[in-house]
């Protein structure tokens, strides 16, 4: 990619290359027609000199170019006898050539509409002959009709010298041409191996500006010769309102990853829909209208494309330097551009200068040349992006290994100790009890009670950490079957010591699909919270309902509130913290890590849980799938 963006830049100079032969022509000048004059009056009207190109934007009429030519004595001579008129370029519609034959005007007619009319020229200029006079300087009239934006090459030239100027023109037209047909080519080859949304949009734009050349110096007219003039030129306005438009549509699709600014979509919206109304104008037969919106279109683009780098709240800072100088040279191009071509200052010289957007040195040399810088450092960019997500995924690796290992090594010594603390436990218990039936004493019976809670509090613990374990190790079964909610909080609720506070309220059937393991140690450790920290005589409430949740997988909500103390509502911010407890209750069992096995539980089987406290009640909200 490097290689060929050094052999674009190097082909830039040859692009803008274009020899010119010497004009007898002593004197151009030219005259706006609003109506149609004769040349006998045109004769009569005064002319405005002008150097090189004439350019006259849109103007409705036609043009008449009044040329003055030297005489020469050598009428003898064949090559003398007269001189070679070259008029371009092809696409003008209309052009008359008059001269003065005895005491008349002898009228001579070509163009893209007029068919049936021999070309001298070889290449792709209308020629007409022009008599050369031995008594003095002599002067002819042109008179050309074009209904889009008129800019003419007039030249006169020695029969000997047309062979010269024909194969230097061919040249580069040749060259011209071949660029764009070799970016086009490079373009396709590109898209079969990315085929990307980008490198589409740029091969349908670069396909336009092949074909506008093609149509633009007459290699269209000869490949279709059966085509009528009409039919060609409708097509050769029609692909510049396309070209406009395509190249609004690559400039979109490229800034669009950047996530520009609201109104850069917006604009894009309408440039591409005044791209559309003007081909259906042109195609309507209002010409001259749909041309001046494909202009106004085409001169919008570098605008909208510079406000587009400039509020891109992603595009990286390389490509933005690059995007910006692109955008800044194409607009001050453009503005000189269309300077010259609206006629401004008409002695300045526009030969070998681009002055319409139709000339055909517009080959997408320059496009092709911004686009593949941009996706030259946009690769760059990417492959520097991937490497360091993979420098990312391998510490998150490394990382995520020494944590397994961490948390095998901790599961080992959980199961070590639970097994090593839960066995002298049963011996303790069991030598509780047998204490109890022979300690008769009310002293001694108190202590053995406050050793049992303690040893029954140690139990409870021992069991919270290996539940948390197992959770943390367990995986949630790949084929989940269906649980009926009304028996699962029947067994929840089986060995409570005060059933009758608990208020129960399901839809009969209501089913889960989930893990009937994971939901269990989820509902018990929310159902166990609530019987420990309920306020005393408060009836606790379990709601259980379907419901969708806004998404659309049907969902089954568990709620289960509590009153509670106004000293003891837990902080919500720490609430599913490993180990957090409310400083109030602090004497009853527990260790603060039943909420943290439930999220971690829910995050298994693809639930969620709430929390809320609202008129003294605290309500745990759970959703699992249905």
């Amino acid at each position: 990619m490097a290689r060929l963006f050094l052999f674009l830049v190097l082909g830039l100079g040859q692009l803008l290359a274009q020899a010119h032969t010497v004009s007898p022509v002593l004197e151009r000048a030219f005259l706006h027609d609003p109506g149609r004059m004769s040349v006998e009056q045109a004769a009569a009207s005064a002319f405005q000199p002008y150097a090189g190109q004439l350019g006259s934007g849109f103007q409705t009429g036609a043009i008449w170019v009044r040329l003055t030519l030297a005489g020469t004595d050598d009428t003898h001579d064949p090559a003398h006898r007269y001189w070679v008129v070259r008029v371009g370029p092809h696409y003008l519609e209309r052009i008359e050539l008059y001269t003065q034959a005895g005491g008349g005007w002898d009228r001579q007619a070509r163009g893209a509409l007029i068919s049936g009319t021999s070309r001298q020229c070889p290449d792709d200029r209308h020629c007409f002959t022009l008599p050369a006079s031995a008594k003095g300087p002599s002067t002819a009239y042109l008179r050309i009709e074009h209904r889009g934006f008129l800019s003419a090459q007039v030249d006169v030239v020695s029969p000997e010298d047309l062979s010269t100027a024909a194969v230097e023109r061919t040249r580069s037209l040749t060259a011209s041409l071949t660029v764009a047909i070799g970016l086009l080519a490079l373009g396709l080859i590109l898209l079969a191996v990315d085929r990307s949304r980008l490198m589409l949009a740029y091969c349908c734009f670069q396909a336009t500006v092949v074909l506008f050349i093609a149509s633009n110096v007459g290699i269209l007219a000869r490949a279709l010769p059966s085509a009528s003039g009409e039919t060609l030129t409708l097509v050769n306005h029609l692909l510049y309102a396309i070209r406009g438009t395509l190249m609004a549509g690559l400039a979109w699709v490229v800034m669009w990853p950047y996530r520009p600014g609201r109104a850069y979509h917006a604009i894009g919206v309408v440039l591409m829909a005044l791209g559309g109304a003007n081909a259906l104008l042109i195609g309507l037969g209002h010409v001259q209208l749909g041309l001046k919106g494909g202009l106004l279109s085409f001169a919008l683009v570098p605008f909208w494309h510079l406000y587009g780098a400039l509020s891109s709240r992603t595009l990286p800072r390389v490509l933005r330097g690059v995007m910006l100088v692109g955008t800044a040279f194409s607009i001050l191009m453009l503005l000189t551009g269309l300077y010259l071509a609206f006629g401004q200052d008409p002695n300045i010289p526009r030969t070998g200068l681009i002055s319409q957007i139709a000339d055909w040195r517009l080959n997408g040399f320059a496009v092709g040349m911004l686009f593949f810088l941009l996706t030259l450092i946009e690769r760059s960019h990417q492959k520097q992006v991937r490497e360091q997500e993979l420098d990312s995924l391998r510490q998150q690796a490394v990382a995520a290994s020494a944590q397994q290992a961490q948390l095998a090594e901790r599961s080992s010594l959980i199961d070590m100790l639970t097994h090593e603390l839960k066995n002298p436990l049963g011996t303790i218990r069991f030598a509780l009890a047998s204490l109890r039936q022979s300690v008769e004493h009310p002293q001694g019976l108190k202590r053995i009670q406050s050793i049992d809670l303690s040893a029954r509090r140690m139990d409870d613990l021992i069991e919270r950490v290996a539940s948390l374990s197992k959770v943390e190790r367990t995986a949630a079964s790949e084929s989940p079957a269906e649980v009926e909610a009304a028996g699962l909080i029947q067994e929840l609720l089986a060995d409570l010591p005060d059933p009758g506070r608990w208020e129960v309220r399901l839809r009969p059937g209501t089913r889960v699909r989930c893990d009937r393991q994971l939901l269990w140690v989820i509902l018990e450790n929310l159902v166990s919270n609530a019987d420990k920290y309920a306020s005393p005589g408060q009836p606790i409430r379990i709601e259980v309902r379907p419901e969708r949740d806004g998404s659309a997988s049907p969902m089954v909500r568990f709620e289960i509130s509590n009153a509670v103390d106004p000293g003891c509502v837990p902080d919500e911010s720490r609430l599913f913290e490993r180990y957090y407890r409310h400083p109030q209750v602090q004497d009853k069992a527990g260790m603060g890590i039943g909420l943290s096995v439930v999220k971690s539980a829910l995050a298994k089987i693809r639930g969620s849980i709430a929390y809320r406290h609202a008129q003294g009640r605290v309500f745990f909200t759970v959703r699992v799938p249905a």
